[in-house]
């Protein structure tokens, strides 16, 4: 019995890694295929949409201390949602927690998802950020390609930064 339950649950997280592999690669290829406009976004909006759409469970908090607008493509909200999504499913804490900031600037806004988890991979890391991809060199998966395509579209960029704690920035600057 004990076998069949285990099996039960690798067979339920197999289909939930399929489903999310199906929903990125339909996420990047109508980004790439439709060139959506880009349009003025309230930021706030935004965030809190991500945050509710985010998988996993963990408190995010959002740090947002004006109402700033953005100027981006509407998959934005996705984007952050996923890299919420990834602070608080690659954690080893028994209660996961992000947090999302925003810095509005002159020329640009900023928005800082932070975490506290295992710094991630310099592979994972690269490869959003232009390096190339080989049979031997690759990424787990399309999130962060993903979201730095929304950046890029966007007219801005992704970083990533570690805290002096250990953990995680990645930085949208639009």
């Amino acid at each position: 019995m004990a076998d069949s339950v285990k099996l039960g649950v690798y067979i339920s997280q197999m289909i939930t890694y399929d489903r999310g592999i199906s929903f990125g690669r339909r996420c990047v290829t109508e980004l790439l295929t439709e060139q959506p406009a880009i349009r003025e976004l309230s930021l706030l909006d935004v965030l809190e949409r991500a945050s509710d759409r985010a998988a996993g469970s963990g408190t995010v908090e959002i740090h947002c201390p004006t109402e700033p607008t953005v100027t981006a493509v509407p998959q934005l909200e996705l984007a952050v949602a996923e890299l919420v999504t990834n602070a608080l499913v690659h954690t080893d804490a028994p209660e996961p927690a992000v947090t999302v900031s925003v810095e509005a600037a002159d020329d640009c806004v900023r928005i800082e998802v932070v975490d506290s988890n295992p710094e991630i991979p310099p592979m994972e890391r690269a490869l959003p950020l232009g390096e190339e991809e080989t049979p031997l060199h690759h990424g787990e998966g399309l999130g962060l390609w993903f979201v730095s395509l929304v950046a890029e579209h966007s007219g801005g960029s992704m970083t990533f930064d570690t805290t002096e704690a250990g953990g995680n920035v990645v930085r949208l600057t639009l």
